[in-house]
């Protein structure tokens, strides 16, 4: 079987020590296809692609700060696993490596995730 959704992804972040203190959100928007394995269907394969909007920041000496928003596009292609919690839940780990990996990406490869899907 085939899945496809979109996602939505927020994120506050808050930085805080003795000599700086800054916080920032970051958002992006994204689509993802999933396919599922004929003979195991709780395998599947992933593929995903975000444009996400964050500050990135510098940290300079005297207690400052120096930051840009940037837009950052990844496109993520793995693999994960899904147990049924119930007749129409699951929870899940993926396991994702992002194609277009760049200096600008706040992502390291590989990524995982654990997450919970709900069918309607």
């Amino acid at each position: 079987s085939f899945d496809i959704g979109a996602s939505f992804n927020y994120t506050y972040y808050k930085y805080k020590d003795d000599y700086y203190n800054f916080s920032t959100s970051n958002y992006g928007l994204g689509g993802f296809g999933r396919y599922y394995l004929f003979f195991f269907n709780d395998l599947f394969l992933h593929a995903e692609y975000e444009a996400l909007n964050y500050e990135s920041v510098t940290l300079l000496s005297g207690n400052e700060t120096s930051s840009e928003r940037l837009w950052v596009s990844s496109l993520f292609v793995g693999g994960g696993y899904r147990q049924w919690i119930g007749s129409n839940a699951f929870m899940g780990i993926t396991v994702l490596w992002n194609l277009l990996d760049s200096y600008d990406s706040p992502y390291s490869n590989p990524i995982f995730r654990i997450g919970v899907g709900v069918g309607i």
